[in-house]
């Protein structure tokens, strides 16, 4: 009886060192799983903001060119503005010599 109680100690000792051998894997196995989905999540944040940063250039880059071509453009019709003056005095100064020149023959 005492041979089998201490075979019986033995067995359930064996038993709980399997039972926490099982425990310790899977826990183990639940930390390399966290480390690795810390890990991919890192990975995709860092992308995110890469790809974010990227975009937020290119709108930086997009106002940028708009605001020069507006500028080029308020500067071409400032140009042609006082090209248009610049020729409207012409004419005027023009037709106040014909005017003249009219007068002059009645």
């Amino acid at each position: 009886l005492k041979k089998v109680g201490e075979k019986l100690q033995e067995d359930i000792a064996k038993y709980k060192r399997k039972q926490d051998d099982i425990v310790r894997e899977h826990h183990l196995q639940m930390l390399r799983m966290e480390a690795e989905l810390m890990k991919d999540t890192e990975e995709l944040t860092r992308e995110f903001e890469e790809k974010n940063a990227d975009r937020r250039q290119k709108v930086k880059d997009m106002k940028k060119e708009k605001n020069a071509k507006e500028a080029e453009l308020e500067k071409d019709g400032n140009a042609q503005m006082a090209h248009m003056e610049v020729f409207k005095q012409a004419k005027a100064e023009e037709i106040s010599k014909l005017r003249k020149k009219i007068e002059q023959l009645q």
